[in-house]
């Protein structure tokens, strides 16, 4: 393998389709990726929201100097199918070189950012993903505060019709942690997927992330086939708003098995704040609802063409929904549109989260048998008075011997290699 100072200089030499493996360090350069690499920071495969994450042993990646004191994107992804595993991206604060931690440019496909600290960006990431057979994938990411002042702060993800290239498509952001991502006024979206355009954003899902104490979780604006399922969603702050909220051109959008809960604003809100193309074909259905501030769903009048299914959900109480509902739980306020609340879930739904994050599994109608182990054929006396030592058991056949020093020494192995680890030097190696 070559050893390289900069991460630069180690893609600049690399072939297209090598693995560059990067040491524990703190790396001040804007990286700009322009052919299909896989790039391994220091803790490559180990995801980002384990308690081992965010201490020594970092390779951290902060941007350059723009030369006004602020700080550029730390990677700039201008080719398809790279990967970025094992890194902590922090401090950009320059909106013009190119506004978030991680830039993908537009029209590029098949990304993959796993296993990633991004923290104090303005922006976390500049998504973009133009293939409906390449998927691009953000997973086991904890995105912190990425609230420095400029264009799009308090987006942790952030998209439109520029940052894409026109087309956003077949994209998966799975098991992601989002905290603290608000902005300077307390209102952004973690995921903000805003094209200003009908048509532009489509096939993507939003899966089994933990939101807390954003702005807002997610806000949609004309985007089609859209899956949010199985995050916990708790906190939110923006208090004219929602911890989901669409904002116009939504359909074919699927909102299930999520937990949203104790959020200072509505659950969910359905309007046509910055599109005024319909809102369709939207299902609420199995989630958890309760304990949000003002209500569980609004929907503004004239919001939405259709009729909107919000049943079997759970709004916090047995006695159902309250608002156009009779019950106690959290209002649904439909403003004269056709919304279906009834049946609900008396009970919390099971295969959703809890406040831990935990998911609970519905019980199985037909659970197999349990199989009592068979009795041991020959026990050893217990009628004598005297116990019998461990070597006469051992002996006799009756308890296996115990052989500690191949478990020993393997565990030593392990670690030395561990120390190995954390004692690298600041490199950057290309292998092959």
């Amino acid at each position: 393998a070559t050893v390289y100072q900069t991460i630069q200089a180690a893609v600049d030499a690399a072939a297209a389709g090598a693995t560059i493996n990067v040491d524990a360090g703190t790396y001040n350069e804007l990286v700009t990726v322009d052919k299909k690499l896989t790039l391994h920071g220091a803790f490559a495969g180990a995801d980002a929201r384990a308690t081992t994450r965010g201490g020594a042993g970092e390779s951290i990646v902060r941007g350059q100097d723009d030369g006004t004191g602020k700080r550029t994107t730390a990677f700039r992804i201008t080719a398809n199918d790279v990967t970025l595993d094992g890194f902590t991206v922090e401090d950009n604060s320059s909106s013009n070189q190119f506004g978030a931690g991680i830039v993908i440019d537009p029209n590029v496909a098949g990304t993959h950012i796993v296993d990633n600290i991004v923290q104090h960006n303005v922006a976390g990431v500049y998504l973009a993903s133009s293939s409906a057979t390449d998927q691009s994938v953000i997973q086991h990411n904890l995105f912190v505060a990425n609230n420095t002042v400029g264009e799009n702060s308090g987006r942790a993800i952030y998209s439109d019709g520029g940052v894409s290239g026109g087309n956003l498509t077949n994209v998966l952001i799975d098991s992601n942690t989002f905290k603290s991502n608000v902005g300077p006024d307390g209102i952004e979206a973690a995921i903000g997927l805003q094209a200003q355009t009908l048509g532009k954003q489509s096939n993507i899902t939003i899966s089994n992330n933990i939101f807390g104490d954003n702005g807002k979780a997610v806000l949609l604006i004309n985007a089609s086939n859209v899956t949010i399922k199985g995050n916990l969603i708790t906190g939110s702050i923006d208090e004219g708003s929602a911890a989901l909220r669409i904002e116009g051109g939504v359909s074919h959008a699927t909102i299930t098995l999520n937990t949203i809960a104790n959020n200072k604003n509505a659950a969910i809100r359905i309007d046509k704040n910055f599109s005024s193309a319909d809102n369709s074909d939207i299902s609420i259905t199995q989630n958890n609802i309760f304990g949000n501030a003002q209500g569980g769903l609004k929907v503004d009048a004239g919001a939405y063409t259709g009729t909107l299914d919000a049943r079997n959900n759970y709004w916090g109480s047995a006695s159902g929904p309250g608002g156009d509902g009779t019950g106690t739980g959290d209002a649904i306020f439909a403003n004269g549109n056709a919304v279906l609340f009834a049946p609900f879930s008396t009970t919390l739904i099971a295969g959703a989260p809890d406040l831990s994050g935990t998911v609970t599994q519905p019980p199985t109608t037909n659970p197999p048998p349990v199989t009592q182990p068979p009795p041991t054929t020959n026990p050893p006396p217990v009628h004598h008075k005297k116990k019998h030592s461990r070597k006469w058991l051992e002996d006799h056949g009756y308890i296996k011997k115990k052989h500690h020093k191949p478990h020993k020494a393997k565990k030593h192995k392990k670690h030395k290699k561990h120390k190995k680890h954390h004692a690298a030097p600041a490199t950057v190696v290309v292998s092959a």
